[in-house]
C-alpha cells in the first residue's frame, strides 16, 4: 500500500517560543504527537489516537522566531498487521533541484486495543531511596532551561537511585489539543533528564517511547503527579516509564519505554553539583517495578 501524503499547517503558538535548545526554537515532539493525532483524527476517524506505539523522534524541526504557520506534511500507511503509521515530515530548506523531506516524527497507532498495565497509586507514590531535592529554579535555571511556559515542575523535585516525583502543572494556556494539554508530558521528560544527570551524568533528551495510553486527558490549569521509573540502559540510551497520575491516584497517562540520550553530541553537561560521583552511586539505578494490577 502506497503511503498518502497531505499537506497540513500548524499554528506556531507564541508559547512555542519558550521551547528553545541550545539557542534554537524546537518543536516539541509532545506537540508534533499532537499534530499527527489530530491530522489521523479527522482522516481516519476509526482510529483510536489516544494508543500510540514505536514513537520516534530522529530529527529536530526548528521554528524561526517570525514564524506564526509553519507548512508541514503528514504520510500515513497501513503496515501488513492493519496499524497506521504516521509521520510528519517538512521539506528540506535546500536549494536543489529534487524535492527532498526531512522526517521529525513517526508514531504508530495499533487497530487492536491493548491493555493498560496499571499500578496502585499508593506503591507509584513512595520513593525508595535517599532522595535529592531540586528546587524548581535549578532546574530551568541550570538544568533544563526553558522559558517560562515550559517551566513545569512545581515547586521541587526528588531524585533517588529508584527513580523520580514532582507535582506538574499544565499552564493556563487557551490551547484545544485533541491529546490533552502537551505541558504535564513534557515536564515529565524533564524530571527523567534530571534524573540522567544526576545518576548517569548525560544531559538526555526523548527520542522516542514504546508505548503512550491516555485514560484521562490532562486540563490547562491543573496539577498532577508524575512517577518517573529508570528502567534500562542499552548503549547510549536510557529507557524509563512514566505515570501521570491527578492527586486522588486517578491515572491520566503511561507512558512505557521512554527512549532517551544526549542529543549535543556531548557538548552538554551536567553542572557539578547534580552529579553523583559513581563512588557514591552503590546501588543499581535501573529496577524493575513488580506489576500491581487495579
Amino acid at each position: 500500500m502506497k503511503a498518502q501524503r497531505r499537506e497540513i499547517q500548524i499554528n506556531i503558538d507564541p508559547y512555542l517560543q519558550d521551547h528553545h535548545f541550545q539557542g534554537n526554537v524546537i518543536f516539541p515532539c509532545v506537540e508534533a504527537v499532537e499534530t499527527i493525532a489530530k491530522t489521523v483524527k479527522t482522516d481516519y476517524p476509526e482510529i483510536n489516537i489516544h494508543q500510540i506505539i514505536n514513537a520516534r523522534f530522529d530529527k529536530f524541526l526548528y521554528i524561526s522566531p517570525e514564524t506564526n504557520l509553519l507548512t508541514a506534511f503528514m504520510d500515513a500507511i497501513q503496515d501488513d498487521t492493519g496499524n497506521l503509521v504516521a509521520t510528519l515530515l517538512t521539506k528540506t530548506s535546500k536549494q536543489t533541484t529534487i524535492t527532498r523531506y526531512i522526517e521529525h516524527a513517526r508514531i504508530v497507532f495499533p487497530m487492536a486495543p491493548f491493555n493498560v498495565e496499571k499500578f496502585n497509586f499508593s506503591s507509584i507514590s513512595a520513593l525508595q531511596g535517599e532522595p535529592f531535592q531540586v528546587d524548581r529554579e535549578r532546574i530551568y535555571k541550570e538544568l533544563v532551561p526553558f522559558g517560562p511556559l515550559f517551566q513545569n515542575i512545581c515547586d521541587h523535585l526528588l531524585v533517588t537511585q529508584y527513580g523520580a516525583i514532582a507535582t506538574i502543572q499544565a499552564p493556563n494556556v487557551s490551547i484545544q489539543k485533541e491529546l490533552g494539554s502537551p505541558f504535564p508530558l513534557d515536564a515529565s521528560f524533564h524530571a527523567a533528564c534530571v534524573w540522567a544527570q544526576r545518576f548517569e551524568h548525560i544531559v538526555a533528551f526523548p527520542v522516542g517511547f514504546e508505548k503512550r495510553i491516555i485514560l484521562n486527558k490532562t486540563h490547562a490549569g491543573d496539577k498532577y503527579i508524575t512517577r518517573i521509573i529508570p528502567r534500562e540502559k542499552k548503549e547510549n540510551y536510557l529507557f524509563f516509564d512514566i505515570w501521570i497520575y491527578d492527586h486522588q491516584g486517578n491515572l491520566y497517562e503511561s507512558i512505557r519505554g521512554v527512549k532517551m540520550r544526549d542529543v549535543s553530541g556531548g557538548q552538554l553537561k551536567p553542572p557539578h553539583w547534580i552529579v553523583l560521583p559513581k563512588s557514591v552511586d552503590t546501588q543499581r539505578s535501573f529496577i524493575e517495578i513488580p506489576q500491581i494490577p487495579l
